[in-house]
């Protein structure tokens, strides 16, 4: 229907033995696991997902109707199209299976479908069936070319199908219908009444099975074959087996040992008929038992003289016979036209009302054609309304147009079914796309990336409606895939949107960020102010250099020279150079939050603009406390006697060349003293080193106490 575009009414009948079985199906309710064995396509137009499961779609349950039906005992659905009967037949006996295909040809409408499943058939009834397709089991009912109301008849009667009381299981009714042996208990019937010639038909007349030699009274009428009892009576039978039928079908009268004249092999022979009610398979009285008897002549003593019958008074006396049958016939006829007159009138009074209907409809299609005028007119109207939105509509598809072919996104719309709608230029960076492949759907296309899961992620998005990103990787490009649902103006679901935008200068900006953000969380104080010298961002070593928290300083004013100390150049010095090469960088001395002033080493940049405009400084911090106090004490093992703390030989000498340059070039003179403690070899080896020690410690202080500021004691020895 959705290929065609038709509408069509559709009911389907779905039935079961089983309650529980029906309960289950009219749920429509099926696990996750189905998508195993039903297409994708499959999944998303019948099923929609429902607490962790599928349900089938209202549109397709709407058309099902469920019942509890028994093929064999509940009289059948008519007028159907197709019935699927599949994998049921070969549970059956080979005589139900016999009497299940007529049940099905008469469900049936003419030309109508029956589906069976490979190892079933129709058996025997190829004159109800001609075969559609032999492999699948696809066969199309056809109209005899002999008349089957009779079988037909037999058919229905003989399947049993009024209520059984309990609801007997399939099986049992199975065991009835192979034991309903229409021989056998007819026979019993017969023994009961004689074993007379006689046949077992239904209420109408039509034959069902036939009991001795019945030739002398029924023979096959001429014309279309029929196995009607009234059409097979010989002369002289057939009105009085109707009337009794007819007695029997209205009233149950029923008729016992009539004497009837009927013409046998050229002449009349009287025979008894006897017509008996028969209750059937299921109990009812719904069959008829019609016997027929010869009734003897008595023999009498032939006389001698006998006089012949004039052949007159035989004549007169089958002319009675005949007028009697046709004053009979006259009489049923009289009734049938009465009956017919009813009817007629029945439906002549029907017709007059329905020529009122008419004539009411008349006048409201008079009205109709009025307010049709009146709607021409406004669709006039609205026609030259729609006519002005068309021009806009061009004009705006005309602007997508361009839009679409001049951003930088690939693009690619899909309707519910995931069949592509359109797509930008840079959508075949994902897709090999081409304008062929508008209608198509997109799984038939093959993605540049291998083992993408945008497919199944578009699904997703369709049936969920939370949108679906993803960052893939495209020939060393970077891209963002954004998956949304299309909603219409009128807030309807009706597709998906795929779109697809090069981030590869976003991801690198961000990687660069991190490197940036490691950086400035590195060992070194870093500060960050505006062109202001606001503070506008510390990292922890610099709360660990100057004991000040980022809540304590951002957002303050912050002077980059607070203290000016230092030993490089001065403050003018320090900002000419920024400005001209945008960094600085040598020792400072600042003061710690604790009140202390510390040596620090300070670099200083500009972040410029292309045009040199100052955006912010970025400063770092390197406390060099600990260097400046390694370095005193480096100094002091090179120069002094770590046991005196007098000045070594190498301080000596440097003092001394200094002092004969100076005393040169002022043309001054200098004393030279050298002092030697006498036995102190024999003083430290006798009462130890650690006196020895102790001497030399107390000469220094005494040497030390009686030079002036600007002399120098020292121990060449030491050093």
């Amino acid at each position: 229907m959705e290929e065609t575009h038709q509408e069509y009414t559709v009911q389907i009948y779905s039935t079961d033995l089983a309650n529980d079985a029906i309960a289950t199906a009219r749920a429509g309710l099926y696990p996750p696991n189905i998508i195993q064995d039903i297409t994708l396509e499959r999944l998303r137009r019948f099923f929609v997902k429902h607490d962790g499961m599928y349900r089938i779609k209202k549109e397709i349950r709407d058309m099902i109707v469920f019942a509890s039906h028994d093929v064999i005992k509940d009289p059948p659905f008519t007028n159907l199209d197709l019935i699927s009967c599949r994998n049921l037949l070969i549970y059956l006996e080979p005589e139900l299976q016999n009497r299940l295909i007529p049940v099905f040809h008469y469900a049936l409408k003419p030309g109508g479908v029956l589906f069976l499943s490979p190892s079933e058939g129709i058996g025997n009834h190829t004159e109800l069936f001609t075969s559609l397709s032999r492999k699948w089991k696809f066969y199309r009912t056809t109209t005899p070319t002999h008349s089957f109301t009779a079988p037909r008849a037999a058919m229905v009667h003989g399947l049993s199908w009024s209520a059984v009381s309990g609801g007997k299981k399939i099986e049992e009714v199975m065991k009835k219908s192979k034991e309903t042996n229409f021989a056998g208990f007819v026979r019993q019937a017969l023994v009961q009444c004689f074993a007379l010639a006689s046949v077992v038909t239904d209420l109408k007349g039509n034959i069902l099975y036939v009991h001795g030699e019945t030739g002398k009274y029924l023979r096959p009428a001429p014309g279309q074959a029929s196995l009607n009892v009234i059409d097979m009576a010989r002369k002289g039978l057939k009105l009085e087996v109707q009337a009794a039928i007819r007695a029997m079908a209205s009233a149950g009268a029923p008729t016992l040992n009539k004497e009837i004249q009927v013409k046998i092999n050229g002449g009349f022979s009287a025979v008894s008929l006897s017509i008996r009610l028969l209750p059937g398979p299921d109990g009812n009285q719904n069959l008829l038992l019609i016997s027929f008897q010869d009734i003897a002549t008595p023999i009498t003593k032939p006389r001698r003289k006998r006089i012949a019958k004039p052949i007159e008074l035989e004549r007169i006396e089958e002319l009675e016979r005949d007028f009697s049958q046709l004053e009979e016939n006259y009489r049923i006829s009289v009734e049938e036209q009465q009956v017919s007159n009813e009817e007629l009138k029945s439906t002549n009074e029907e017709l007059q009302s329905a020529n009122e209907e008419l004539q009411s409809t008349n006048e409201e299609l008079e009205t109709s054609k009025e307010e049709l005028q009146s709607i021409n007119e406004e669709l006039i109207s609205v026609n030259s309304e729609l006519q002005g939105k068309i021009e806009q509509l061009a004009v705006m598809q005309n602007d997508m147009k361009n839009l679409l072919d001049n951003i930088n996104i690939g693009i690619i719309f899909l309707d519910q079914r995931l069949i592509i709608r359109s797509f930008t230029r840079e959508a075949v960076r994902i897709y090999r796309l081409i304008a062929s492949d508008i209608g198509r759907p997109l799984i038939d296309i093959k993605p540049v990336v291998e083992g993408s899961d945008l497919i199944i992620a578009a699904q997703a998005v369709m049936d969920s409606l939370i949108p679906y990103e993803s960052e893939i990787m495209i020939n060393n490009t970077w891209m963002l895939a954004c998956i949304q649902p299309y909603r219409t103006l009128e807030n309807i679901i009706n597709g998906v949107v795929m779109t697809f935008t090069d981030i590869t200068s976003r991801i690198q900006a961000e990687a660069d960020l991190r490197v940036a953000a490691t950086a400035f969380e590195s060992q070194e104080g870093i500060f960050i102010t505006d062109a202001n010298k606001v503070i506008l961002k510390v990292n922890r070593a610099f709360t660990q250099i100057t004991g000040y928290s980022a809540e304590e300083v951002i957002g303050q004013a912050s002077n980059l020279l607070s203290l000016e100390h230092s030993n490089t150049a001065p403050a003018d010095a320090i900002w000419e150079s920024i400005k001209n090469t945008g960094a600085w960088h040598g020792e400072f001395w600042n003061r710690h939050k604790n009140g202390e002033i510390r040596p620090e080493w300070r670099t200083i940049t500009a972040v410029q603009r292309s045009d040199g405009t100052v955006l912010h400084y970025v400063v770092t911090l390197i406390d060099i406390t600990q260097q400046k106090i390694t370095s005193a004490q480096i100094e002091q093992l090179a120069f002094y006697d770590p046991l005196t703390n007098l000045p070594n030989r190498r301080l000596l000498k440097d003092r001394l060349h200094l002092a004969l340059a100076s005393s040169t070039r002022n043309k001054q003179y200098g004393a030279l003293l050298f002092i030697d403690l006498d036995n102190f070899k024999t003083l430290n080896d006798t009462l130890g080193h650690s006196l020895g020690d102790l001497l030399l410690q107390q000469v220094a202080q005494r040497l030390m106490s009686n030079i002036r500021e600007n002399d120098t004691a020292a121990r060449p020895g030491g050093g």
